[in-house]
Order: C-alpha cells, then structure tokens, then sequence
C-alpha cells in the first residue's frame, strides 16, 4: 500500500532523473505525468489524486522541508473538527533568510502573507486564498468540488475560494514548512 505519490512532469524533465538517483521510502510512490498539451501543477495535482489512497491529502512542493511532526499536527487537527472543516493552510518560511537582501526580501513576504494577511482575512471571515504548499485536504470534499482547475494558474487561491462558496471552511495551522529563498535576481 502507498502512502503517498510523487507526481513527475514528463520524461522529459530533469525531476524524474533525480527521483530515480534518490533513496526514498517504499511506500511512496512515483507518478509520471503523461504528455498533454496542459503542463500545469493543477493537472499534475488532479492526477496524482487519482493514485492517492489517504482520506487526507496533502500537498508540498519539491523544494518543501516540513516540519517533522506536521503530518501529525494535520491528522489530530482534522480529527478534532468536523467535516466542515476541509482544508488546513500551514504556514512557509524561508531557511535562508540572512544569505542576501533578496533572500530577505522574500522572507519579509512570507511573514506578512502567512503571519498577517491570511490571519486577518480569517479573522474577518474572508475567503482564505489559499498557498500552494503546505496544504491540506479532506479527499472527500476535495472530490466532491471536482480537485483543481487545471487551466488555473492560481489554482490554490481558486480553490480556497470554491470551499467558501460550497460552505466549507479552511483553517490557518501553526506548522511551518521550509523552503530555499532564490538569492538570484534574474531567476
């Protein structure tokens, strides 16, 4: 039984490459995105939902390191709420801060969207647009709203609007997840 899927671009990409060269546990599984003419994480996502066998399903970004215990800290939160409660939005940091005044600039964005801006739209009972990592879902609900828009470039803040409008409620989790700062100008 897999607990999880990697989803990989074509081919074609460098990441299926690497996921070949890399020790992961067994059960998590590979998914190879078939050619089409969409490239869109959205599509990637809708596909790799049909591989998933949890009634949870999470979502991270290659570069992510999440928080050891935060697949826990997802599970009990699911567990004490209901079913109307169908998406948790954990929060993004970056972990190299310091290493140059973009790096910093970057981080000082993070902080206020996930540490301010989406807590004061909560607050106020605004729709919650949602990140695109560090993201967690009831399969069932997820379903139920037919997954991700695979035309939709902000596939994340679209479903977190299409929650709002079916009645469904997303909560702000306090379980941070790592990522690396481009410290480059042109990239």
């Amino acid at each position: 039984m897999r607990d999880a899927c990697l989803v990989a671009p074509t081919v074609h990409s460098p990441t299926p490459h690497a996921l070949r060269h890399t020790v992961r546990p067994t059960r998590l599984a590979t998914c190879l995105l078939p050619h089409g003419t969409l490239r869109t994480k959205p599509r990637a996502l809708n596909y790799a939902l049909d591989f998933a066998q949890g009634t949870i399903i999470s979502v991270y970004d290659a570069e992510d390191a999440p928080a050891p215990d935060q697949l826990r800290q997802i599970a009990q939160r699911f567990a004490e709420r209901g079913p109307e409660v169908a998406c948790l939005q954990g929060v993004l940091d970056y972990y190299n801060d310091s290493a140059k005044w973009l790096t910093r600039c970057f981080t000082t964005e993070y902080a206020s969207w996930f540490r301010m801006l989406l807590p004061g739209m909560k607050k106020l009972g605004l729709v919650v647009p949602l990140g695109g990592t560090t993201l967690f879902f009831r399969r069932n609900t997820l379903e139920e709203l037919g997954g991700w828009d695979a035309h939709n470039v902000t596939e994340d803040a679209d479903l977190g609007v299409r929650l709002a409008r079916a009645g469904y409620c997303t909560e702000l989790i306090n379980t941070v997840t790592q990522e690396e700062a481009n410290g480059r100008f042109w990239p």
